[in-house]
Parts: C-alpha cells; structure tokens; sequence
C-alpha cells in the first residue's frame, strides 16, 4: 500500500533517524548538521530516494509535506543530503520496499 504522495503522485514514505550527509554547498541550511542525527522522513518515488528533515525543531516537517501537503511543491520542507544514512526506523508500512 503506497502510504505517501510527492507532487500529488503515489510515493512511499517512512520516519527514519540519519546520519545527516555530506552538504552539496557550505551554505546549505543543513551543512552544520552533517554527521549528527536527525529525524527525517525517507522518500522513495520514481526509483529515487531522497530524504526531508523531520526533526521536532522543524516548522515545516516532511512527514507533513508527503501526507497532508501531498507532496506539492506549494508546501515548503527542508530537504538533507541525499548521501544520508539511515541508523534507525522509527516507523515504515508493513509492505515498505527495501
């Protein structure tokens, strides 16, 4: 069962905790966050995974965005570095692709 949407089309999401990966720029929003731990929401839509900073001290969380907001670009998120690396599931569908 897809459980999630990224711009409006079926997508599969869960709540994970990362390592927060390297920034593609030192001025990212996310570059001092890099090897700490951080709630995000992985995303995988189109054969591509990415993630969404869903950390409690975020004003717009992803689980958000890929539930509520459907995944539209018109409701903001804060993307982390897509070489990231997930360290623990905090929730996933039964029937998530691994």
């Amino acid at each position: 069962m897809i459980n999630a949407r990224w711009n409006g089309e079926s997508a599969w999401a869960r709540k994970v905790i990362v390592i927060v990966g390297k920034s593609i720029q030192p001025t990212w929003w996310c570059a001092d966050l890099e090897g700490q731990r951080r709630n995000a929401v992985e995303v995988i839509y189109e054969g591509h995974t990415f993630y969404l900073d869903n950390d409690d001290s975020c004003d717009r969380p992803g689980w958000d965005k890929v539930t509520i907001g459907l995944g539209s670009p018109s409701v903001g998120s804060y993307s982390l570095p897509d070489d990231s690396v997930v360290v623990e599931v905090i929730w996933e569908p039964s029937d998530y692709p691994k």
